[in-house]
């Protein structure tokens, strides 16, 4: 069964919307006063024309008296300047203020300037009691600086390991890795740079790229330091070091559950491009005397030895493995202490 399209003509399109029609209500009772008003004799308008212009000076004249009268009661039930010591009024000029060697400022508003003077003794009461201002919040109002990842990408490299010895010549492992201390290693599993036996590989070489979108398209080869087959953990050396901005901090961090975690590494399917994948922390488990970070973000065979940062950019693992919809990472606290056993032997 195919699908059926209708294809419409170009003399078919419909006509465009008319414009909406006046409401009839004020344009009705317009018409009828216009019609009243010409069927008036001249002598009925120009006695109509007399009564209004005598209502409206009526009603000006009315309100005038009105604001007067409102002025002089509020005067009159103002009360006294706000002074600790008022003096009498007849020692004081009725229309200007005393003279003062400096200007006093206005009030702030209004309200506060005709609120009744407040004793010394309440004042010194109330001074005494009062709690420390609390600190600024102008800095926790700021919203936090949100984490560019397109720039922590540039962090999370592709390795390539040939010359396997359980591989044949055709053959080469990958996978992915973090540059970390200061540009001159990089971060890595251990089974991105072993062959299936445990034997290393013999040719390392890591790919960097220039931007989130693109391939990796320039490479540096490196050294194999240190691995760890139980760990699963690996570091290798640049010949040549990059740049520090480019350096992760590896360092113990506490997750809570259900905190956002995301992983970027190069899953190899559909191109050499990095990926990231959002999923969140679901508790720990414990794999043959080890404890791994559960997470449901994907992990794909490429992911392997990438980075696991946290909604704020913080590096929290090394992603391992990935089961069914269940993932596996290294907590950043495990390879943090096999960097430090490394990199000082």
């Amino acid at each position: 069964m195919g699908f059926e399209f209708e294809y419409g003509r170009p003399d078919s399109k419909p006509a465009p919307p008319q414009r909406p029609p006046r409401r009839p209500g004020r344009r009705g009772l317009r018409q009828r006063i216009s019609d009243l008003w010409r069927r008036t004799p001249r002598a009925g308008r120009i006695t109509v024309a007399v009564v209004l212009v005598l209502a409206a000076s009526t009603i000006i004249t009315s309100r005038d008296r009105g604001s007067d009268a409102t002025l002089d009661e509020i005067a009159a039930a103002s009360p006294p300047a706000a002074d600790a010591n008022p003096a009498p009024a007849a020692s004081r000029p009725a229309t200007t203020p005393p003279p003062s060697a400096e200007p006093e400022p206005p009030p702030e508003t209004t309200a506060a300037a005709t609120l009744p003077p407040v004793s010394p003794t309440v004042t010194a009461a109330v001074s005494d009691t009062r709690p420390e201002p609390p600190p600024s919040t102008a800095a926790a109002s700021e919203p936090s600086a949100a984490v560019d990842w397109s720039e922590l990408a540039l962090s999370v490299v592709y390795i390539e390991a040939d010359g396997c010895p359980s591989l044949p010549s055709s053959f080469y492992s990958s996978g992915s890795g973090t540059v970390v201390r200061g540009g001159a290693y990089v971060l890595t599993n251990a089974h991105v740079v072993h062959d299936d036996n445990g034997a290393p590989c013999r040719e390392l070489a890591v790919w960097f790229t220039r931007s989130f979108e693109e391939e990796p398209d320039d490479w540096v080869r490196t050294a194999l330091v240190a691995a760890d087959r139980r760990l699963d953990l690996a570091v290798l050396q640049l010949e040549a070091p990059v740049s520090a901005d480019r350096s992760v901090r590896v360092a113990a961090q506490q997750l809570e559950p259900g905190e956002s975690i995301r992983i970027l590494g190069y899953p190899g399917a559909g191109g050499l491009t990095m990926t990231l994948t959002r999923g969140s922390y679901s508790g720990m488990i414990d794999h043959e005397g080890e404890a791994y970070i559960k997470t449901d973000a994907d992990i794909s065979e490429g992911n392997s030895g990438g980075a696991a940062f946290d909604e704020a950019g913080v590096f929290v693992g090394v992603p391992t493995a990935g089961i069914e919809q269940v993932g596996l990472l290294i907590p950043a606290g495990v390879a943090e202490q096999f960097l430090d056993r490394a990199l000082e032997s």
